[in-house]
């Protein structure tokens, strides 16, 4: 993990910071790498323009677990953060007041090293001042207040026999295990300095602890990770190597020169001492199986290259052949969401209630839009206004980062070559998929018509549950899909839904991710259990009010619905630090005409539960909800952003700031250009 002392990148944090303190440390171990705790900068030498400004921060290394770290994590919190790790060893002792005050101050989880767990190899590893005693009683002071473990376990010649134990029992006793960090080192002698290693030796070890860290859905990375011609796993994964993809300036190996994924590969200089490697070989990637690190790391080099295509050629927009959205009331396969294609372009797309989804995908209409993509003549198949047409994300450079399985590795491969070949009916399987699995709700929402139109289209037995030939058809194509969207209707209602989420296991589809938009009434224990092992990344949970009587209101006559979802939230949470891709929850608040001046309570209930959130302006104007069409309103509602909001946004999250902001421009914009219509 190298410093990183950074800001904002846009105005937007970075996803990870690191801030090295060196105020020593009562540890000695043969292995240090930060010279005994005194490798950063003094206490009293940081200002807060140094701090880092990033989503999830360590602060490292040795003594630095004490009270005067209070204002710093504040500060970073409030700066953007939102998580704080920092660091811990098997010296310390006597600690349950520093973390009742670090915790007071947003702290949310340790970075414990543990260089072994037997007494002997401790002893030795910390010039005998780190004790199991010790070690045991901090874990057990962090579970008992909920703070997330990040476990580094140093990978030392003289105790890699024990990895395996070391890994297998701290997890045992470590409550919410956020990440296991394998850093290889080397013990140092006064004379020689570092003391080289065969690191290669490490193998079986660390493919232990790997199945270890997949039965218990813990995720593994390298910090500085050995190069694959050095260390050659059998079961590698991606996230083992978080550089895989950048060329660092190094080049300590002479076969580096004739290396096929040189060109990808970022090697310490610390390796520099070992046995020189054999050079990794090009192979014919198609025929490359397994996960080994090696072919990771080809498999990075073809898209690599495929990137530098795409920025060449760079099409102005990817989701016609990357997506496929299919949560229209109709069933209507299209390439996205937001009604973006023109009308007589979708009227030649088709139904997945008529047809497979793959072969919808390939209607006339999507031909059609993949067509005068290519020929960038876009004006024919989409609306002007449309985002990728304006620097929105569909024609972003994506960063194509490899994956692990052959097959997915496969799909991109065709899926890029067919975009950047501007090909119209596609043999690729789409990479991402938005999917409506019933339009049944409990809620009748002020704001939604799905109810209305569900009735006014016959309100047959397809709008209730998927059929079996779809369940069928999704769960052939789980293994080529990056990310599965599942909206509604309320999702969780679907039966199959369940189902097929259930057999999305993250240990069958490492590659796969998914999100989940639902009202959190049946996110109760049973449901929970059954999406356990699913990756999904983000529940979106529409909530819409910060009391039963607006809840009530706003959904249509559901009672007591806002303490039963808020309770469900909570469980959710608890749930989601253990669940393989350790889920974000966004709760949702539609501004409309009924609940606007719920706004800044509904802020700080998602700030005290810990959740993230999406701030959407109303669409349309059902039952008279739309707060667009009167100015009177709308300036309310303005006013009342900039009074009540705005002052709470510097003790909030980021993203609360920048939802805000989204909102803010809608509101101010209709106000200027003096639109009195609904959106």
């Amino acid at each position: 993990m190298a410093q990183t002392i950074t800001t904002a990148s846009h105005g937007v944090p970075s996803e990870e910071g690191l801030v090295r303190i060196g105020e020593g440390c009562s540890l000695d171990c043969t292995f240090c790498p930060h010279s005994r705790g005194r490798s950063g900068t003094g206490f009293a030498d940081i200002t807060e323009e140094q701090l880092p400004v990033a989503r999830r921060i360590t602060i490292l290394a040795g003594d630095v677990l004490t009270l005067n770290l209070g204002p710093k994590i504040r500060h970073m919190r409030n700066a953007g953060a939102s998580s704080v790790y920092v660091y811990a060893h098997p010296g310390l002792q006597n600690v349950e007041d520093t973390l009742d005050h670090l915790v007071k101050h947003g702290m949310t989880g340790l970075h414990l090293m543990l260089p072994a767990a037997s007494r002997e190899m401790m002893a030795r590893m910390t010039g005998g001042l780190g004790f199991l005693g010790r070690t045991a009683a901090l874990i057990k002071a962090a579970n008992k207040r909920d703070l997330k473990i990040a476990l580094e376990v140093p990978v030392v010649e003289a105790s890699v026999g024990e990895l395996e134990d070391t890994v297998g029992r701290a997890l045992n006793i470590i409550k919410l295990p956020e990440r296991i960090i394998l850093r290889y080192l080397s013990e140092f002698d006064p004379a020689q300095g570092a003391l080289p290693w065969d690191i290669s030796s490490s193998v079986n070890q660390v493919q232990a602890v790997m199945e270890i860290a997949k039965e218990r859905m813990v995720p593994v990375t390298f910090s500085d990770a050995p190069p694959p011609c050095v260390l050659n796993m059998t079961n590698a994964l991606p996230g083992l190597y978080p550089n895989l993809g950048r060329a660092g300036s190094e080049r300590p190996f002479v076969a580096c020169q004739s290396c096929a994924v040189a060109s990808v590969c970022m090697v310490s200089p610390r390796f520099a001492k070992l046995n020189e490697p054999e050079p990794i070989i090009a192979t014919d990637l198609r025929q490359s199986e397994g996960q080994s690190s090696v072919a990771l790391f080809l498999r990075q080099v073809k898209l690599t290259e495929l990137k530098e295509q795409f920025k060449a050629q760079r099409p102005i927009c990817r989701f016609p052949w990357e997506a496929l959205e299919a949560h229209d009331i109709r069933g209507v396969v299209t390439p996205c969401a937001g009604g973006w294609p023109l009308p007589e372009i979708t009227q030649g797309c088709e139904s997945w209630h008529n047809m497979g989804l793959l072969e919808a995908w390939n209607s006339p209409g999507m031909q059609a839009i993949r067509r005068s993509i290519a020929m960038r003549r876009p004006q024919e198949s989409c609306k002007a206004d449309c985002p990728a047409f304006h620097g929105g994300p569909q024609s972003n450079i994506p960063a194509y980062k490899v994956p692990a399985t052959k097959v997915m590795f496969d799909n991109i491969v065709l899926n890029i070559e067919e975009m950047l070949a501007g090909v119209e009916e596609l043999r690729s399987k789409p990479q991402t998929i938005s999917f409506s699995p019933t339009l049944r709700c409990p809620n009748e929402c002020r704001m939604c018509d799905i109810h209305k139109v569900r009735k006014f289209m016959g309100d047959g037995p397809e709008f209730a549950d998927m059929p079996d030939r779809l369940y069928d058809e999704l769960l052939e194509l789980l293994p080529t899909t990056r990310m599965l969207a599942v909206t509604g209707g309320e999702p969780l209602m679907s039966r199959r839904m369940r189902e097929l989420l259930h057999e999305f296991d993250a240990t069958k589809f490492p590659d796969g991710a998914a999100t989940l938009t639902t009202n959190g009434l049946l996110l109760g224990r049973p449901v929970l259990r059954d999406l356990a092992k699913t990756p999904i990344q983000l529940f979106y949970v529409s909530l819409n009010a910060v009391d039963d009587e607006m809840y009530e209101l706003v959904s249509g006559g559901t009672k007591r619905g806002f303490t039963k979802v808020v309770a469900n939230v909570k469980r959710l949470l608890e749930a989601a630090v253990l669940m393989p891709s350790r889920p974000s929850v966004i709760l949702s608040f539609v501004v409309q005409r009924s609940n606007w001046m719920q706004l800044p309570a509904f802020l700080d209930l998602a700030n005290s539960l810990g959740t993230g959130v999406r701030l959407l302006p109303i669409e349309r104007d059902r039952l008279g909800e739309s707060i667009f069409t009167e100015e009177a309103l709308l300036r309310q509602v303005l006013t009342m952003i900039q009074v009540e909001v705005l002052p709470r946004l510097p003790k909030m999250p980021w993203g609360y700031r920048n939802e805000t902001q989204k909102l803010l421009s809608v509101i101010e914009g209709r106000l200027e250009r003096q639109i009195w219509t609904p959106l």
